[in-house]
């Protein structure tokens, strides 16, 4: 894979408050903020760390997804605040989606199977898959287009042929990696179930 760019974590992240759900601690500090002065976040923010934006250009490319965590929660459909839930693995969500039964029970499963069947058909809109890595505990968790990057690496499992042939004739996919030892204390509520290695599910 070929780094595109590398910038602030906070100049990558304010042109996209609106989009990055659900609410965090950059998103709140701009919520105080008056006159849209974004100037006392970027401050507080600047050098928190950093942003990778990496084109993904084959089928291999995607293998670095399959280890994030996603902001989905197993064992329930209904949040991180019940008792049991844990969130996927990508490549967990992927494993029991291959199996019908099993993907019956997943959350939000007509979306990726919507979307499995849009993508085979073609894109024409850049497709940025944001990932908050906290370097601090090496773990990795999809904030946005999550559901875009399951349908994607279904696709490389069960269709790579077809999937390198999306990937040349398409809009670019990005891969948008934000690095920073305070991930998941920006990304509280959806580091909530992933506290620490040795918490989180093998």
């Amino acid at each position: 894979m070929q780094k595109l760019q590398t910038e602030d974590l906070i100049d990558f992240y304010l042109p996209r408050d609106r989009k990055i759900l659900p609410l965090n601690k950059i998103k709140e500090a701009l919520v105080i903020s008056t006159d849209n002065d974004y100037h006392l976040v970027k401050d507080s923010f600047r050098g928190v760390g950093s942003v990778d934006t990496i084109p993904l250009l084959t089928p291999n490319d995607f293998e670095k997804l399959a280890q994030c965590y996603l902001v989905w929660y197993n064992n329930n459909d209904r949040g991180y605040n019940v008792d049991g839930s844990v969130n996927f693995r990508l490549s967990e969500y992927i494993q029991s989606f291959q199996n019908k039964e099993e993907r019956a029970k997943l959350p939000y499963n007509d979306k990726v199977c919507e979307i499995i069947g849009n993508l085979k058909n073609g894109w024409n809109y850049t497709i940025e898959i944001i990932v908050a890595y906290d370097t601090s505990i090496n773990v990795g968790l999809i904030l946005e287009s999550v559901s875009h990057a399951l349908a994607l690496c279904y696709l490389r499992l069960d269709q790579p042929e077809l999937l390198q042939e999306l990937l040349k004739i398409n809009s670019d996919v990005k891969l948008c990696h934000m690095n920073s030892n305070q991930c998941r204390d920006i990304f509280s509520y959806d580091f909530t179930k992933i506290a620490s290695p040795s918490s989180t599910p093998s």
